[in-house]
């Protein structure tokens, strides 16, 4: 059976020389998660995923996929991941059945499963019918679809996804999407983008790292809160709206307004407002906010200019 944690980094640093890219970078990713992998350019975000891909080794810590640690069995841990990089390489001389084919036999040991296989992925990613067309004259969204059907041919527990929807129009934008969102049944995702929208709409959580430190770990699916300022709070106020089931969290920002964490997103002012009243506090103002990562993105990286 496969371990709930797909990858797990620990306390990993690489070095360039002098340079340090990367220094005590942990985070994990569970199976059936999409884990959103952002950061300025130079921040370490590349070399964190050719560690993770195998491509580099670290100087020190580990990473495990499935438990398997990358450095004592870098073959087998290799087989465990899907890549598709931001600019696929595939033959445009080849027809899209050459190419899985030609792929299927360096992957696939039996003739008979990768064909099974092929034919499986290609419903997956939606490219039956351009099946025999020749890759060069594909539009850049099918290009993508068959770098993608590439990475899932062996069926990975892993797949790291680097700028997959660069330069796709609106239609292909939102195919891409879902089939991406799909994929988490099968597989855990890793998507590096600077699209911050991109990772608000498919990702489960988000990981900013920075100067080459994780910065953030942002869970995106616990960031709906709600304001609220009164006056006269009081232990009572506190008490009532904690009792309230959908509140996971209550945060005091100044003397007189709270921050209130809903659980699932939940809109729960009707039930504040009555706790509210109830402990004999004036509500001032409420409203529901939402965390944006965008905001989050540019307080966190903005610091390494001022620094």
């Amino acid at each position: 059976m496969l371990n709930q944690k797909a990858i797990e980094v620990l306390n990993v640093s690489k070095n360039f020389g002098s340079i340090p890219a990367v220094k005590d970078v942990s985070f994990s990713l569970d199976r059936g998660e999409i884990l959103g992998f952002l950061g300025p350019n130079g921040a370490g975000k590349t070399t964190t995923m050719r560690l993770l891909a195998g491509f580099l080794s670290p100087d020190s810590g580990k990473i495990l996929i499935d438990g398997i640690n990358i450095r004592n069995n870098p073959v087998k841990t290799k087989n465990m991941i899907g890549y598709l990089p931001e600019h696929v390489p595939l033959y445009g001389e080849m027809r899209v059945s050459e190419y899985l084919a030609f792929r299927g036999c360096i992957k696939i040991k039996s003739k008979k499963l990768s064909r099974a296989r092929i034919s499986e992925v290609c419903k997956i990613c939606d490219i039956e019918p351009v099946f025999k067309r020749l890759i060069r004259n594909l539009s850049k969204g099918y290009r993508q679809r068959v770098g993608l059907a590439d990475a899932i041919l062996s069926d990975p527990p892993v797949l790291i996804l680097d700028e997959p929807t660069t330069g796709l129009d609106p239609n292909q934008l939102r195919q891409t999407r879902n089939l991406i969102k799909n994929l988490r049944h099968r597989h855990a995702v890793l998507i590096s983008t600077h699209i911050l929208s991109e990772v608000e709409a498919i990702c489960d959580r988000a990981l900013i790292i920075n100067e080459g430190r994780i910065a953030a770990n942002v869970s995106l699916d616990k960031n709906e809160k709600i304001f609220l300022e009164c006056e006269n709070i009081s232990d009572d106020t506190l008490k009532n709206i904690r009792g309230i089931s959908e509140v996971s969290d209550i945060r005091r920002v100044l003397e007189n307004s709270l921050e209130i964490q809903t659980r699932n997103n939940t809109d729960s002012r009707g039930d504040i407002f009555e706790a509210v009243v109830k402990s004999g506090a004036k509500i001032l103002c409420m409203k529901h906010t939402k965390d944006s990562l965008e905001d989050l993105f540019m307080e966190i990286t903005s610091k390494q200019k001022i620094q």
